[in-house]
């Protein structure tokens, strides 16, 4: 459930970025903003919910450090 309301978050800070800087920037533009403003919102949303732990970041080389710099004690 952690992923998934992860991924409406940042469903819903992808829509209103596109849609806020459509008419400024253009579709093309507002679409690359919007998808790079997705990844990062997606990542703090997973980070902030939990649904990553410090076992799932063990697996990327350097996880050790990654979760110590995050303090990730879950």
């Amino acid at each position: 459930i952690k992923p998934l309301i992860s991924t409406i978050i940042m469903a819903v800070v992808v829509w209103g970025c596109y849609n806020g800087i459509l008419g400024i920037l253009g579709s093309k533009l507002a679409a690359v903003i919007s998808i790079a403003m997705g990844m990062v919102v997606y990542v703090v949303a997973l980070f902030a919910t939990g649904a990553i732990t410090e076992e799932d970041l063990k697996v990327l080389p350097k996880g050790d450090k990654i979760a110590k710099l995050l303090k990730i004690r879950r």
